[in-house]
């Protein structure tokens, strides 16, 4: 029996070879789809949970309620750890970490850019498993000691013995290689290469005093492993009660949390998130399982829509089949066979086309992450799982449609289903469809304008034809020797030092006070020097620019944004001009007001901003330029001539914001990508249906020709009914839409309008699609001979 029915789906497919090979592409298609999405969102999910005992680690996260609303930071003062070690039970372990980004690391001098350095304490290993090749966890007690991976010693030593060797950070410091540790997992929001010794940190190392409760500094964190019997909403209580005792700031609104490992990658709204500042919105991966979702069930619509038009063309097979004594079961169990073997087709094909389609996703969506369809054994559950549901949810109603045929009309060719001039299933799996299509082209449309908005607005400054030079820490000995030698190079005639652009990864996030008054609140400091305007062209509103600190000074200069001055509730920016304000511990006199510039991306409000001469944090230095081979040449020499034992990294200012962006320029060509895929099914699906509609009016179209109907005519009469079922989809699509879209913007402090036009535009686009698939098959049938369609009535 089997056999036979084996048999005879194979004689189906090579019957009908251009029917099948639609529908097995078409699902296909679908299934690799949601393969993909799959992989991509399980991988997501996946990030820091290869860690044993990873439910009960933590890290400690802040809350702090100011005038402001909310703030939440990862940042920790340097005390915390210790003092939380000290004063509380309920944990096996915990450990400081320090994070840090673009060290130089000197070996035999060798440079090498390196991102990927935490300064930890002894229980790190252990609350992170880390697994050691060779040396020493213990020697991690004694500063200046390290742990490289395997990697990196490799990077570092080619094939020579890692172990006793010295490289140095920065130029700053010896570190002494004393063991060699696995590689860390790609899918980790600390992406280590390098574990130093906590003892290791220094003043100058980290640039300033470090060790005081009242600095909470980015990259300061603190991690710990609960025991299994701890309540972490009791020890969060305690912790928020010891540390508000012992801290020095006696800052009450200062609120401790514990944030779980595996959804460090999965938040979004805290400061200073993670090494590799890569995560992930979960609404995102919400919206991206509904998507993959909905492409499988337009790739099982059409599936159903194919096989009943191949149902109806069978009505004399499944006659014979009936009165020979097939019963109603037979027949169900052979299309729920022979739908098996199409899906099982289609399935193979799917991962075939996913395993070369993952390495050049991963590379045009920048992810991070190595993306593997043979990597877990849930993948398999996943891929059966779906092979069950597809075949049960594409075979049965065709199964049901192909058993239920009457024998004596099946023999007549008289067999007919449900007339679609009725709102029929079929109509409504159509029209399930064309809402799905019109929500996906609606949001890609929106997303497309609202990432164009982002990159277009006046961001309160220039940024174009701006250069960037990273400059080492805590070697400003020689950056005006650097200045002169930039200056003498052709093409530029001015050079400025700062920490950062106004839109910058490094920010110091204080507390600002106005003397004499109760006013207070959050503010971004930023240090810059009496150059930083002429390249940036900020509007100065009043006063004047920054002017160079002299030593001995105890009254800095502070040039502040119209948004403190409004919170100050000055009416007039020239009233602020010589009053005192506290930053940190700087007191200085207002003597500028600049407009309002974005300091941050375009998620958050224009933030209060200060800048302030503090060359101890110039970091960074800027020009302009009309950048060329020669004139890149010329500046590396002229760097060289300064720090030759510093790399020389230059960057287009412009392309260090377009970073920030990067995560919305995925996830808009993510959805793009398959929002195209999806109605690209859809329109299969609808090739499906037309198919049906031509096959079940063969006969009246034939009548309608022999009496006159012109082509054009037959032509409008397939296609109108489709047409107007895309204009009944815009009934439910629209306001699904618009919904989205409003909660999606609502993530911009600057962002676009809910956009009228933008609704019709896609209705006008899908009636286009619509028109274009339906075409072939109208234009068939109206060429159809009626000889042909009558001949057998």
């Amino acid at each position: 029996m089997l056999r036979n029915y084996l048999n005879t789906a194979y004689r189906l497919l090579v019957r009908s070879k251009a029917f099948s090979l639609i529908n097995i592409f078409g699902l296909a298609v679908g299934l690799t789809s949601c393969l993909i999405i799959y992989i991509y969102i399980t991988n997501e999910l996946s990030f820091d949970r290869f860690h044993d005992n990873y439910q009960n680690i933590y890290r400690v996260a802040s809350k702090e309620n100011n005038p402001e609303g909310e703030s939440k930071s990862t940042a920790i003062p340097y005390p915390f750890t210790q003092a939380v070690r000290d004063n509380l039970t309920g944990f096996e372990e915990i450990t400081f970490v320090s994070a840090t980004n673009n060290d130089q690391v000197i070996i035999d001098n060798k440079i090498i850019k390196e991102n990927g350095i935490l300064y930890v304490g002894t229980e790190f290993p252990r609350i992170f498993n880390v697994e050691l090749v060779a040396g020493s966890f213990e020697l991690l007690n004694e500063p200046f000691k390290i742990l490289i991976t395997e990697n990196t010693a490799e990077k570092y030593f080619g094939d020579k013995n890692p172990l006793g060797m010295v490289v140095s950070f920065n130029n700053l410091q010896d570190f002494e290689v004393v063991g060699i540790i696995k590689d860390t997992p790609l899918n980790t929001h600390l992406p280590y290469h390098v574990l130093a010794s906590e003892s290791s940190l220094n003043d100058d190392l980290v640039v300033f005093d470090f060790n005081r409760w009242n600095l909470s500094m980015g990259g300061f964190y603190c991690y710990l492993e609960l025991k299994t019997e701890t309540n972490s909403a009791q020890f969060t209580e305690q912790l928020n009660n010891i540390i508000h005792e012992i801290s020095t700031t006696d800052d009450d609104d200062t609120e401790y949390i514990l944030q779980p490992i595996n959804k460090v990658h999965l938040s979004n709204d805290y400061h200073y998130i993670s090494l590799n500042n890569v995560t992930v919105n979960p609404k995102f991966i919400l919206a991206l399982s509904v998507i993959g979702l909905f492409i499988l069930v337009i790739a099982c619509i059409n599936f159903v829509n194919l096989s009943t038009v191949k149902t109806i063309k069978r009505a004399r097979e499944i006659g014979i089949r009936k009165v020979i004594g097939a019963t109603k079961r037979t027949l169900i169990f052979q299309n729920l066979s022979e739908t098996f073997i199409l899906v099982l087709i289609s399935e193979i094909i799917a991962v075939i086309l996913t395993e070369i389609s993952l390495p050049k996703l991963s590379f045009y969506f920048n992810i991070k992450s190595q993306l593997n369809i043979y990597g877990s054994f849930h993948i398999f559950v996943f891929m059966f799982l779906i092979l069950l549901v597809v075949v049960l949810l594409s075979g049965l109603y065709p199964a049901f449609v192909l058993s239920g045929f009457s024998p004596i009309k099946s023999l007549k060719s008289n067999q007919k289903l449900k007339s679609l001039k009725t709102f029929s299933l079929r109509n409504g799996l159509v029209t399930f469809q064309f809402i799905i299509s019109q929500v996906l082209i609606i949001s890609s449309i929106f997303v497309a304008l609202q990432i164009n908005y982002i990159n277009k607005k006046d961001l309160g400054f220039d940024k174009d034809n701006i250069w960037s030079i990273q400059l080492p820490i805590n070697d400003n000995d020689r950056y005006e020797q650097l200045k002169q030698e930039l200056e003498h190079v052709p093409g530029i005639n001015m050079v400025s030092f700062g920490m950062g652009g106004p839109i910058a990864p490094a920010n110091i996030n204080t507390q600002f006070a106005l003397a004499g008054t109760d006013v207070w609140g959050n503010i971004n400091l930023k240090p810059a020097d009496e150059y930083f305007n002429d390249i940036f062209n900020i509007d100065l509103l009043a006063g004047r620019w920054l002017k160079p600190l002299i030593e001995g000074d105890t009254i800095v200069e502070f040039v502040v944004n119209k948004a403190l001055i409004d919170k100050i509730g000055f009416p007039d920016p020239n009233e602020a001009l010589g009053k005192i304000i506290t930053c940190s511990s700087f007191t200085g006199e207002i003597v500028g007001i600049t407009d309002v510039f974005n300091v941050e991306d375009l998620k958050d409000e224009i933030s209060v901003v200060a800048l302030i001469d503090f060359p101890r944090f110039f970091w960074t230095g800027f020009f302009k330029a009309n950048m060329n081979s020669e004139l890149r040449f010329k500046l590396k020499e002229a760097w060289t001539n300064v720090y030759p034992e510093y790399l020389f990294d230059l960057k287009n200012y412009s392309d260090t914001i377009d970073e920030m962006y990067q995560n919305e320029d995925n996830i808009f060509k993510l959805i793009l990508f398959f929002s195209i895929l999806a109605i690209i099914i859809a329109c299969l699906g609808l090739y499906g249906l037309v198919s049906f509609i031509v096959v079940q009016r063969t006969k009246e179209l034939g009548i309608r020709k022999v009496l006159g109907a012109s082509g054009p005519s037959i032509i409008i009469l397939v296609t109108k009914q489709f047409l107007w079922l895309v204009v009944i989809s815009c009934v439910f699509a629209w306001p699904i839409a618009f919904y989205i879209m409003k909660r999606w913007l609502e993530n911009y402090a600057f962002k676009i309008g809910i956009y009228p036009w933008v609704f019709f535009v896609s209705l006008f686009l899908l009636l286009m699609i619509s028109f274009i698939t339906i075409l072939y098959q109208s234009v068939k049938a109206s060429r159809t001979n009626p000889v042909e369609s009558l001949k057998y009535e």
